[in-house]
């Protein structure tokens, strides 16, 4: 018995619902791509201004604040009990200072999020805690520092030193913690986005040219960060202009 064929209506509605179904696929993918770069905007806006508010309340950055424990108490601001560089008190020199020795005092980007939750000024999704049993006081950790996903990728919004930016006050990394043992084990290095993704996010929070402006692409740890391209090869860079 021969096996009726299908005829081209047939066909055609067949190659139709494929199609709509590939549309749909694809067009869900984008608006979740969308919504995470939009939450990426939206957690670095929260974070700008967060610095912003804390400033005018206690003229001093987060960090970097020299009589944070004044303020904070002793209890809640601790210094680390293992690493004498780290505590809760900065510098005052205007500036968050990380682990390089030059930009002033070291461990001061470990106290940032921790001066605004204490300030009542940010409210992240974290637990902060600065006396974390790290391989280094530096190492980035869900313990100091917020995180959000993007594409399966978990980032963190770290604050990080001022070196390479002269006219800096402080600059944050919103990267991949790397967990390879090397000597960048724990810093926020490793590529999270492609250069079409750090465009979208810039568009929506800052001069649309991710070379210029407070926002930039920077190369992720081992990654050249090409222009126009779709690769995971980048990390956002965020900095903050000194005063004029």
């Amino acid at each position: 018995m021969k096996r009726k064929a299908f005829s081209l209506v047939e066909l055609s509605m067949v190659m139709v619902i494929i199609a709509v179904l590939v549309t749909g696929v694809t067009g869900g993918s984008k608006l979740m791509e969308t919504s995470r770069l939009n939450k990426v905007a939206l957690q670095l806006n929260n974070i700008v201004t967060s610095v912003e508010t804390f400033e005018l309340a206690y003229k001093g950055l987060p960090g970097d604040l020299s009589n944070a424990q004044d303020y904070f108490g002793g209890s809640l601001c601790v210094d680390h009990a293992t690493h004498a560089k780290l505590t809760c008190n900065g510098d005052g020199n205007d500036a968050i200072g990380s682990f390089y020795s030059g930009e002033g005092k070291e461990g001061e980007h470990a106290y940032v999020y921790l001066h605004m939750q204490l300030a009542d000024v940010y409210r992240g999704m974290y637990s902060p805690n600065t006396l974390s049993d790290a391989l280094a006081f530096h190492t980035v950790s869900d313990l100091n520092t917020p995180s959000t996903d993007v594409a399966g990728t978990k980032v963190h919004y770290a604050f990080w030193g001022t070196n390479t930016l002269g006219d800096a006050r402080y600059k944050m990394y919103v990267g991949k913690v790397r967990k390879v043992v090397d000597a960048n084990i724990g810093k926020p290095y490793d590529s999270a986005f492609s250069s079409n993704m750090i465009k979208k996010i810039d568009r929506r929070i800052d001069d649309g040219d991710v070379l210029t402006g407070r926002l930039r692409k920077s190369n992720g740890n081992g990654d050249a960060c090409s222009s126009n391209s779709d690769e995971i090869t980048c990390k956002i860079l965020y900095y903050e202009r000194a005063p004029n």
